[in-house]
């Protein structure tokens, strides 16, 4: 009896064995970290090209990809090359030896390198920069470099007329900068749940976990018949997205912040609500 026992016990270990061998052999592979290899640029200054995404996801075959706003979606438009076989100065010059990057706006679009953050790709005069020459005016915490995720590059008129403003945000704490342009005047102290929640924004609360944006852009649009800027955070492991829309003329009753913002999404949107030909499965 004894025997028969341990014969069963042994019978009943090898089929776990196996069991647990072919639920390891069946799992599916860990999804890559994209983060570092898709950032979006939020101005193009081209005829019929609204938006950018630049594409590092292929080793040495990055690629820039154009897209064309088109009834309230962006659709893809074409892919470019980076690199030597570009016609296009900036994108001939694009440091292909980069491989994770984050776009900060700054006049257009600075590409910082995560693997070295002291070196900044500058699109516009397509050159390597110091991260010091563009960031080194911000407040001490905000000019470290690492510190900025992204942000908005807003053309708007805040408390007195229309200028150059910027607006950073650090993801991992959820706070904002905001930098009025050509002035150096700086908002900082305050969480982008400030801005959303009441009286800035129209909400009672705050539903979305800002931390989880591992990109940022915004774009032009109108929302209920004004010109607004739409930022968007996008969380690149799940393809999802939240955005909240910010007026760029000041209330003329109630100044500057009161009521700027509107959030748009309760809740981590798909992706292709916004995209059709978004370069990941």
């Amino acid at each position: 009896m004894t025997k028969q026992l341990i014969s069963l016990a042994l019978i009943g270990l090898m089929v776990l064995i196996l069991s647990c061998s072919k639920k390891k052999d069946t799992a599916e592979p860990e999804k890559e970290d994209m983060t570092g290899k898709i950032v979006i640029t939020d101005r193009t200054y081209a005829a019929n090209e609204d938006l950018y995404i630049f594409n590092l996801s292929v080793k040495n075959d990055p690629k820039k990809l154009v897209f064309k706003m088109t009834n309230g979606k962006f659709k893809f438009s074409a892919s470019l090359p980076l690199g030597a076989a570009s016609s296009f100065k900036a994108d001939k010059n694009w440091p292909t030896s980069w491989t994770s990057v984050r776009m900060i706006p700054e006049f257009q679009s600075e590409f910082v390198n995560n693997d070295k953050p002291e070196e900044v790709y500058d699109y516009h005069y397509s050159t390597i920069r110091t991260y010091e020459s563009f960031f080194g005016n911000l407040p001490p915490a905000w000019k470290v470099p690492g510190k900025i995720s992204g942000g908005a590059s807003l053309y708007e008129a805040y408390i007195v007329n229309y200028s150059n403003n910027s607006i950073y945000f650090d993801v991992r704490s959820q706070q904002y900068l905001y930098v009025k342009g050509g002035a150096n005047q700086f908002i900082d102290g305050y969480k982008i749940s400030d801005l959303v929640k009441k009286p800035n924004g129209n909400m009672d609360a705050d539903p979305i976990d800002w931390s989880k944006a591992d990109l940022i852009f915004s774009f032009n649009t109108t929302y209920n018949g004004k010109d607004v800027s739409q930022i968007v955070f996008v969380d690149l492991n799940t393809n999802t997205y939240a955005s909240f829309v910010r007026n760029k003329l000041d209330d003329p009753v109630n100044g500057a912040d009161k009521g700027r913002q509107t959030l748009l999404t309760t809740q981590w949107e798909p992706v292709s609500n916004l995209f059709e030909g978004w370069p990941l499965n």
